[in-house]
């Protein structure tokens, strides 16, 4: 069975966790820069949003979901320092070792608008 997480995440190197939770709100995993988190310091502010959406969902509903996000957050988005970065984190699973997803070309036309990175984390079970 092929399953599918999407994650968006920000980071900055200057801002602060208050002011992105002011922007996107509360967050499920969010840290400040320099928080030791898993025995690290971190170097830049970290704030998240998972997609709600069960892991057997199509990939384009859990980017639409956080697409719909940002697009309540237009003027939020338009007001954020060039220093944050953004994307959308996917982590595709597989335990028959095989599977594929289609990325339709609205969704990725909405990725773009927002000017958001799409990254695709792949496992592939082994079946040795």
């Amino acid at each position: 069975m092929l399953e599918f997480k999407a994650t968006l995440r920000v980071c900055s190197e200057t801002h602060s966790l208050k002011s992105l939770i002011t922007a996107f709100g509360e967050s499920e995993r969010a840290y400040s820069l320099g928080d030791v988190v898993s025995g690290r310091k971190k170097t830049k502010t970290y704030w998240s949003k998972r997609s709600s959406l069960p892991s057997a969902e199509n990939i384009d509903l859990h980017l639409s979901e956080l697409l719909d996000f940002l697009d309540l957050r237009k003027s939020e988005l338009a007001d954020m320092p060039k220093d944050c970065e953004m994307d959308i984190f996917c982590m595709l699973s597989s335990n028959n070792g095989q599977g594929g997803a289609i990325l339709s070309s609205k969704v990725l036309k909405r990725l773009s608008s927002h000017d958001v990175n799409l990254v695709l984390d792949v496992y592939c079970e082994d079946l040795e």
